[in-house]
This record gives structure tokens, C-alpha cells and sequence, in this order.
């Protein structure tokens, strides 16, 4: 049974990397956007973070980033208001547990932290490829707003949801 709680000290931050590094090197990885281990750390000490646990093995993450951080490689783009609290979520799945409803558990656990924290859009962006994950954003209600490329050479689509 998966179970899921806030990631909140140093042990959980390793699981987060670990797992990280696992499914950038694993199937479907090159549908990730990739980021140095700092970036992952500074990442997840700006945002609000579930993990998804099958038993003691993390096996999803899901992430409220808030702060300047947040929507920072898009805000420009969606040309967010200043008077509004915006957020941006992001989630990645161990490889071995897709198609279990995990990515959309979190999603709903984000939109709900969000809703608590008194955001009011929240962002979400994927690689055009990302079939999977652009279903689980518009079945929360995520509507199509902009794409771009991050440099990366990948074009990504951007989501908007207003609460």
C-alpha cells in the first residue's frame, strides 16, 4: 500500500536525489527536466514537498514551489500578475510504480496545500511528449496556456490552474 507524507529532513532529501537519479537514468527519462543535485536540494527547501511511500522506499515526489522561485522559468511568459500568489508543482514517479494513480494523488495533495496556503495560480509545465503527465494535469481541471523551450532544445507546454 502506498502511503504519503510531507518530506521534511536531511535522510528524506537523500531518498529525494537517489530516486531522482534513478529515473532520469531509467525508461522515460529523457522526459525530465534535469537538474544538478543543488538545484534539486535548493528546489525542495523552497517548496512544500509529499513523498510517496511503498513502505520504507520512496517512490514519487511532488513538490509546491513557492517564493521567488516559483514559475520562474515561465512567469515572464504567462505574464502573471504581481498581486497574485502564484505557485508551481512538479511530481516524477519511479518508473516502477506508473499507472498506479501516484502522480495524480499528489497532484490533488499539491492543489490542496496550495488552496491552504491561499495561492491563487498555480503553474505546471512538461515536455510536449509527456502524454501521461499533461492528462494528469488536465483531469485537475490544468488548462493549456503557453509552450516554450528551455534551452534545452525540448519544447514544453505550460499548464494554469486558478483556484
Amino acid at each position: 500500500m502506498i502511503t504519503y507524507s510531507y518530506l521534511n529532513n536531511e535522510n528524506h532529501a537523500r531518498k529525494v536525489v537517489e530516486l531522482f537519479h534513478k529515473i532520469c537514468n531509467g525508461p522515460s527519462g529523457e522526459l525530465i527536466y534535469h537538474v544538478s543535485d543543488e538545484e534539486l536540494m535548493q528546489m525542495l527547501q523552497s517548496s512544500d514537498s509529499f513523498g510517496a511511500w511503498d513502505m520504507e522506499k520512496l517512490v514519487g515526489i511532488g513538490v509546491l514551489i513557492l517564493g521567488k522561485e516559483a514559475n520562474k522559468s515561465h512567469r515572464n511568459l504567462l505574464n502573471l500578475n504581481e498581486n497574485k500568489s502564484t505557485a508551481e508543482i512538479g511530481y516524477f514517479v519511479d518508473y516502477d510504480y506508473r499507472s498506479k494513480g501516484i502522480a495524480r494523488t499528489l497532484t490533488i495533495e499539491l492543489i490542496n496545500r496550495a488552496r491552504k496556503t491561499n495561492i491563487d495560480i498555480i503553474t505546471a509545465s512538461t515536455r510536449k511528449e509527456n502524454i501521461t503527465s499533461a492528462k494528469i494535469l488536465i483531469a485537475q481541471n490544468f488548462v493549456l496556456v503557453a509552450e516554450y523551450d528551455r534551452g534545452d532544445g525540448h519544447r514544453r507546454d505550460v499548464y494554469r490552474k486558478d483556484l
